[in-house]
């Protein structure tokens, strides 16, 4: 489940604008040994997963807020531990069901 966790970190990363060039070539890998080829490796996980263009702006929001939150807070949050966080709790169970289709392909 590792590979699509990472890729799905970096998706996040992407979405709200701090994926570096290296994260994105390695995005690229993983969608290219995870799923196959794609012209677009944003594209092809939201196809892959059945996820929505709108995500990206739902992203960018709850960057926004979490940001917010963390300051209000005295703390500081890194755009990493944002993306797992978003992960941990937003897509164990699409990594699941993703993990059980390809175990079977």
């Amino acid at each position: 489940m590792r590979p699509l966790v990472d890729l799905l970190e970096r998706y996040i990363l992407a979405a709200i604008g701090r994926l570096d060039a290296a994260g994105h070539t390695q995005a690229e890998l993983l969608v290219l040994q995870t799923f196959g080829k794609a012209n677009d490796w944003r594209k092809k996980v939201r196809r892959e997963l059945g996820l929505t263009e709108a995500l990206d702006v739902q992203l960018v929001q709850m960057w926004a807020e979490a940001q917010k939150t963390a300051a209000a807070q005295g703390a500081t949050l890194s755009a990493a531990e944002f993306a797992a966080w978003v992960v941990e709790q937003n897509f164990v169970e699409v990594l699941e069901m993703v993990n059980t289709a390809l175990d079977h392909k």
